[in-house]
């Protein structure tokens, strides 16, 4: 296991050159990342999007949304870098600034997608992304109606990615399944002043780049409305 910093996993090549050429369409997207979208787009909206890696998401909604006002999140400088080059003029920030740069700002709608599956901070990150949300707030997880797994020891997801070199074989992030039964309380908890408008939850299995203790997981995509 490497000691190299979980935020700066996600700019090594192997994540860098994933991010930079897929999930940048609508067809990267999963099944109920699809739904979801497709069910609030509007001609007007404004997207806070967590987790935003390149600026994939931004091209994606701005050929859905006439006038969008997007801004991107992420954990990792380089692939903030790389989101500006690709997007110019569109407003990127690190997780370190964009709560002062944002202030007291709303969004019609508050992005999370393949993140909290991928990071053992995940009930905080809903916490503290929630309040920006003035409409939807939308996310997804992993989830299991067995015992939860939070460990990254036993379940783990391998930064190797699509590169066949055997020196990233070493970086690993959690890769997080949660019991159904507890994700429902903690949102209940924690989403207090929304309530549940689309759930999407699917079986299938973890992603090849994972070693979990189990041969399927639910795909469980939400969206919460104020």
């Amino acid at each position: 296991m490497s000691k190299l910093k979980i935020e700066d996993m996600w700019g090594l090549d192997p994540s860098f050159k994933f991010f930079t050429n897929k999930r940048n369409k609508f067809a990267d997207l999963y099944k109920g990342e699809k739904i979801i979208l497709n069910s609030i787009i509007d001609n007007k909206l404004s997207v806070l999007d967590y987790g935003c890696a390149t600026g994939g998401m931004y091209k994606i909604l701005k050929k859905k949304i006439r006038k969008l006002n997007y801004v991107g999140v992420d954990f990792n400088e380089r692939l903030l870098d790389k989101a500006r080059i690709l997007n110019p003029g569109v407003k990127f920030f690190s997780t370190k600034e964009y709560k002062k740069k944002l202030k007291n700002k709303k969004f019609d709608v508050v992005l999370i997608l393949g993140l909290l599956h991928l990071n053992s901070d995940w009930k905080k990150i809903i916490t503290e992304n929630s309040k920006y949300s003035k409409k939807y707030f939308i996310f997804d997880l992993r989830e299991t109606e067995k015992k939860g797994v939070e460990n990254i020891l036993k379940s783990n997801f391998n930064m190797q990615f699509d590169s066949s070199e055997k020196k990233y074989r070493n970086y690993k992030i959690p890769y997080n399944i949660i019991n159904s039964f507890k994700v429902q309380k903690i949102l209940d908890k924690k989403l207090i002043k929304f309530k549940k408008f689309i759930e999407i939850k699917y079986e299938g299995k973890p992603s090849a780049k994972s070693k979990t203790p189990y041969r399927n997981v639910i795909f469980a995509n939400y969206c919460y409305q104020k």
